[in-house]
């Protein structure tokens, strides 16, 4: 399969933010959950994190969401609502940590100050696994069950497109098709990116979580 990522960028006034309004569909026209668009310009500001902490939660053994994506130096927290034990976990090398929590820990959140991929397992049930999606730019989100994603960007210029999703190998440089990089963006319009990496399934079971690890 060959995925396409169709995107219409509308700017409704003079001095708003441009609204990028994302779709990722597959060769077949149906839509892929959980894949991380990124818009990263020359002028972009850093990503500014907000006081509370973003979620990863344990519930019915699993983790929620399956990709959390968030700004560089934002703060994430573990919640476990199951009524028994998690051991959390990853090593990957943009930040190592494990701690056992049961329903009533409140293990402090931590803070993730370098980008890339945090995969995320259990030592426990060794089935669970998610992806935390440490981005460096303020311009970045994560599709729908629809394939859906929205971002708004503040200044007009050139942008470089990027496009991340668990079955896409994390060693890819650049998964789009023709190797395009870059598109401007200031006026409404619209166009469609066609990735070149097959993906046959959104199961996150495929993965293999040391493969982020020390990278």
């Amino acid at each position: 399969y060959i995925l396409a990522l169709l995107f219409i960028l509308s700017n409704t006034a003079f001095g708003a933010d441009i609204t990028a309004s994302f779709t990722v569909v597959d060769s077949e026209k149906k839509p892929i959950e959980n894949a991380v668009v990124q818009l990263i310009g020359s002028n972009a500001s850093q990503a500014t994190s907000p006081e509370e902490p973003f979620q990863l939660s344990q519930r019915n053994k699993q983790f929620t969401p399956l990709v959390l994506t968030v700004p560089k130096g934002a703060s994430v927290t573990f919640p476990n609502y199951d009524d028994i034990q998690h051991h959390v976990y990853s090593f990957s090398g943009i930040k190592k940590f494990q701690f056992k929590l049961s329903k009533e820990s409140k293990e402090p959140p931590i803070t993730l100050d370098k980008a890339g991929v945090v995969p995320v397992g259990c030592n426990i049930h060794d089935w669970m696994l998610a992806y935390i999606f440490v981005a460096d730019t303020p311009f970045f989100a994560t599709t729908d069950s629809l394939g859906k994603a929205i971002i708004n960007v503040t200044n007009p210029g050139d942008y470089t497109i990027k496009v991340w999703h668990p079955q896409l190998a994390n060693t890819v440089k650049n998964p789009i098709k023709n190797n395009l990089t870059s598109i401007p963006i200031d006026k409404t319009f619209s166009q469609t990116i066609e990735l070149k990496n097959k993906i046959t399934t959104t199961d996150n079971t495929n993965n293999k979580i040391d493969e982020y690890e020390d990278k």
